[in-house]
């Protein structure tokens, strides 16, 4: 536990270490699961199947007893031995909450943290939350990431939600189904990707001048009705999912003229999938 370059600036990445990057108790993750009976019990922490730390605790009458090792990079193993103190207070329906009392600044927190040779709180290590290093890019694609999985969807943005969750109301449903697909105007990072708040005509206006002579439109159903409504799709591949939904998300979000296509090619998949290519008719 604890090591080189806790709480400092990672030089190679430059980026600080935060909350989540560190071993941290919750007293009330402990609380849930019986760990402040009294008896002895052995907590760990794993990054997939290593384990990276671990600490033996005990409620005793002084308080909360932990004991672990700690060294410095280079240094030898010591034993150390802390007490935390625990504040109790009154819940609105009975009971009682406990806290821990920081031994570095005597907040009340319910998390400690492990950035040094002693458990205190975030505001003792300087350790920001992992969302505050983040990059507006980021923290839209985690809202995101989020969102789909209160919807029960994959967290492959290019995966389709299709189903609603058993139990959700169909209202919100559709209210998160908006949140995921926002309009909201994003700063992206990477050199190869474009925002652009440009019409239809203008994107492809833009993209023929480049050089471009096809473009693959892929979004929700009023991004393809925007480009739709100006005729500028002369392609469809529609794929089929047997599963009745009973009610949805329009194809087209934008209403557009009445559009006679001409069946290209169809494949059948082993799942049920049934995939259609379209063209559009030529006028008459």
């Amino acid at each position: 536990m604890g090591g080189p370059g806790s709480g400092q600036w990672y030089r190679w990445k430059g980026t600080r270490t935060t909350l989540e990057g560190v071993n941290r108790l919750d007293v009330r993750w402990l609380h849930r699961h019986g760990y402040l009976d009294g008896c002895p019990h052995w907590v760990t922490w794993s990054c997939g199947e290593r384990r990276v730390g671990g600490v033996m605790l005990a409620l005793q009458a002084e308080g909360m007893v932990l004991t672990y090792r700690y060294r410095v990079h280079g240094r030898d193993w010591e034993s150390v031995r802390q007490v935390i103190t625990l504040d109790w207070t009154p819940c609105h329906y009975g009971g009682e909450r406990p806290w821990f009392r920081c031994a570095g600044c005597r907040r009340r927190v319910a998390v400690l943290c492990s950035a040094g040779k002693w458990f205190l709180c975030r505001h003792c290590y300087e350790l920001p939350y992992g969302s505050q290093q983040e990059t507006e890019e980021a923290r839209l694609l985690r809202k995101v990431r989020t969102l789909r999985a209160r919807l029960g969807a994959s967290m492959n943005l290019l995966e389709p939600i299709w189903t609603k969750p058993t139990g959700m109301h169909w209202r919100t449903f559709d209210r998160l189904l908006q949140e995921v697909f926002s309009h909201r105007r994003l700063r992206v990072s990477q050199p190869d990707v474009e925002v652009t708040t440009s019409s239809p005509r203008t994107v492809l206006a833009e993209l023929h001048a480049r050089g471009y002579r096809r473009a693959w439109l892929v979004g929700g159903g009023q991004l393809a009705g925007a480009f739709r409504a100006q005729g500028l799709i002369t392609e469809y591949i529609v794929t089929v999912i047997p599963i009745i939904l009973g009610t949805g998300i329009p194809l087209f979000g934008a209403v557009g003229p009445t559009e006679p296509l001409q069946l290209v090619a169809s494949q059948v998949y082993p799942n049920g999938l049934v995939q259609l290519h379209y063209r559009r008719a030529p006028e008459a």
